[in-house]
């Protein structure tokens, strides 16, 4: 099979946010395990200034720190000022992708904005739109929909970092009038636990809200619950299905960056070790959160599973997860029978799928009396 008869993906990873390193591995796993009977893969890197860079032909997938060095250095490369929907090859010519499979965690990647251009290029897209996207990536907007649900969510507050650089005194005050300690500090909109803390005491309070004000302009606290953790993968558009239940356990106090990404001590459990009622709960619960935030194509959602009051609660939902040969999506789904090339099918088929729904939508102005069309 040429490369014309299979399907043309743009694979593009990196970023601007502080996920890029966890990107850089997501977009070398999926770039493996790609059937390349299937499927033709164009990388594009965006370095953490911006540079959108497509991948020089035959060259193993490289760090786009790296691709962007060699251009300061004056190696020769090419940069697309904007995203393209077009991709170099071998040769001359630049054919245009058939479709895109952003793995760009957090900022810039993850919240809608990517998203954004590729609707205006028409192109079709692994993952959630810009609004499922969007809330998916920003915490309180997600909680506050969740809620409306009837989705449970953890007792939560927002705050602004305007608020908090004026008056830092009436935040901690409003804070602990709201919740006991211990409590947990989050910037709005970052993924991967990065700026998170946790505070038992109003020194501990201040610092977490100094540290998490340096991501995003609206930060979250939470109050501190004894729980387990638990993950369910869920993949689909309109009748989503989800994986079987896993946990994890920290080799922490919480399941923070350096427990995801730097310790070899944070186990994993698939499937948990929960009853089957509550399991399916989960399940359920995963399922509903994913078509209330307008998701489709894939998503990880994190659960809490509080040990005294034994209740369930949705922590948050991640419309990209983390795409690595070990990371808990893949995982989950393998669990449940379906393995990780498997998997890849399934989302470029949702792409597909979710694309050619769009595309049903006028832009005509109807004319006045005049009905629509039936539709089949």
């Amino acid at each position: 099979m040429n490369v014309k008869e299979r399907i043309r993906i743009g694979l593009i990873y990196g970023g601007r946010s502080a996920e890029r390193e966890v990107s850089y591995l997501s977009a070398r796993a999926v770039a493996s395990k790609l059937d390349p009977e299937r499927y033709a893969v164009y990388p594009i890197a965006i370095s953490p200034s911006g540079r959108w860079m497509p991948v020089p032909p035959r060259e193993e997938l490289p760090h786009p720190e790296h691709l962007e060095r060699r251009l300061l250095e004056g190696t020769p490369g090419e940069t697309l000022p904007v995203p393209s929907p077009q991709c170099p090859t071998d040769g001359q010519e630049r054919p245009p992708l058939d479709m895109l499979f952003p793995l760009v965690h957090g900022a810039c990647g993850e919240d809608g904005s990517m998203q954004g251009f590729f609707d205006v290029c028409e192109l079709p897209y692994v993952g959630a739109g810009v609004a499922g996207s969007a809330i998916g990536m920003d915490k309180l907007l997600m909680k506050d929909i969740l809620s409306v649900h009837g989705i449970s969510v953890g007792p939560y507050m927002p705050i602004r970092r305007v608020d908090w650089e004026t008056d830092s005194d009436s935040v901690v005050c409003a804070v602990q009038r709201r919740f006991p300690y211990p409590v947990f500090v989050k910037p709005a909109r970052t993924g991967s636990s990065v700026g998170v803390s946790k505070a038992k005491n109003e020194k501990e309070l201040r610092e977490a809200l100094a540290s998490s004000a340096r991501y995003d302009s609206m930060l979250i606290v939470e109050k501190g619950m004894p729980v387990r953790e638990l993950e369910c993968g869920v993949i689909g558009n309109w009748d989503p299905q989800a994986s079987v239940v896993g946990e994890v356990i920290p080799d922490r106090e919480f399941y923070d960056y350096h427990s995801k990404y730097l310790s070899d001590g944070t186990a994993i459990r698939i499937p948990a070790d929960v009853p089957e009622n509550l399991a399916e709960e989960a399940r359920d619960m995963a399922r509903r959160a994913f078509l209330a935030l307008r998701c489709s194509g894939y998503a990880r959602v994190d659960l809490f599973l509080n040990t005294v009051e034994n209740r369930l609660y949705l922590n948050e939902i991640n419309t990209i997860p983390g795409f690595t040969s070990h990371s808990m999506f893949p995982m989950l789904w393998e669990a449940s029978g379906v393995s990780f090339s498997e998997l890849l099918d399934r989302l470029v088929n949702y792409a597909f799928e979710r694309h050619a729904d769009e595309q049903r939508n006028t832009f005509e102005v109807p004319e006045p009396g005049v009905a629509p069309p039936p539709t089949d």
